[in-house]
């Protein structure tokens, strides 16, 4: 080999040398991506299981961010803040409040952007080829929240940061969203209302029972629909038979008389009742009969609630 040759080859191990011992490039978050903008949640104030969604979020980084560390927190918009700082969906003068968690816990939602990471805000980590791993924020809104029916939008920007292996951050990225709460008609009894009895005792015209209460919920004017089984009578021992022995009588619910219209249901109206809940009470009186036979008489009264269709109402 001749010098000009030699020359080459040590100028070339010289370059891969060099190249072996350079610097890992620094990480750097490109762009981080929400989804389709946000997630639409579904939601019954008086179902016990929490709507649920996802927040997906892509990130794009380079090579220098493999397994970095990925920080999240969440700013509201001024009319999605509620209260005490929380993120809240709203439709006018109500709100459903949300909760954000990572795969690290609850997320981080602060009022002033500033704020963020004044403390670590772990949301998760990404792998070896520069992918977060999982869903990036999990929302929720826990029922027992009674607000009208409707669609409740909040707005805010997820921040976004990536830490190195050496706890170098990246600048923050933003990222608007949205969470999108779509509050159903939701209307029931109590559970258990139909295993309950009146009691007259003694059969006498005028015999009164104790009340019975029961709980209507709903988050919209209802209707309570009242019908009896034997037309308004109690037959002996429940007899089905049209000539069966019986003594007539009344209810009324909530001190409003029940119309006693044979095979018809009764409807009685009422306003959406504050915080979602109204006591009710039952109570059956014993109208004018002739004696009869002795025995056990009885009945069966089915109480249904329905959205309200119109008509008159009673206070809420």
């Amino acid at each position: 080999m001749n010098r000009k040759a030699l020359m080459t080859a040590a100028a070339l191990a010289a370059a891969t040398l060099g190249g072996a011992g350079a610097a890992q490039a620094e990480c750097d978050l490109t762009s981080v991506r929400v989804i389709s903008d946000g997630v639409v949640l579904r939601y019954d104030p008086f179902d016990q299981d929490d709507a649920r969604g996802e927040i997906q979020v892509r990130l794009a980084s380079n090579d220098g961010c493999a397994n970095a560390r990925i920080e999240m927190a969440v700013t509201p918009d001024i009319d999605s803040i509620g209260p005490s700082g929380s993120l809240q969906a709203r439709d006018g003068a109500n709100g459903v409040t949300v909760q954000l968690t990572s795969q690290m816990g609850p997320a981080r939602i602060v009022t002033d952007p500033s704020n963020a990471f004044n403390s670590p805000a772990p949301a998760g980590r990404l792998s070896a080829s520069g992918v977060l791993t999982g869903p990036g924020l999990r929302v929720s809104a826990s029922y027992g929240q009674v607000v009208p029916p409707g669609r409740y939008r909040a707005r805010a920007t997820l921040l976004t940061r990536a830490l190195d292996a050496e706890g170098d951050a990246t600048a923050t990225i933003e990222t608007p969203f949205y969470v999108e709460i779509e509050v159903q008609p939701s209307f029931r009894l109590a559970a258990g209302v139909e295993q309950q009895r009146l009691f007259l005792g003694e059969l006498t015209p005028g015999a009164e029972s104790q009340p019975m209460t029961f709980n209507a919920y709903s988050n919209v004017g209802y209707e309570l629909k009242v019908r009896s089984d034997h037309q308004w009578r109690m037959t002996l021992d429940g007899s089905n038979a049209a000539d069966a022995p019986s003594v007539p009588y009344r209810v009324a619910i909530s001190n409003r008389p029940v119309r006693r219209d044979g095979d018809e249901a009764s409807v009685l109206r009422f306003d959406q009742p504050r915080n979602g809940r109204r006591s009710h009470e039952l109570k059956a009186t014993a109208l004018p009969f002739e004696s009869g036979q002795a025995g056990a008489y009885r009945d069966f009264i089915t109480v249904e609630i329905s959205p309200r269709l119109g008509g008159g109402s009673s206070p809420a």
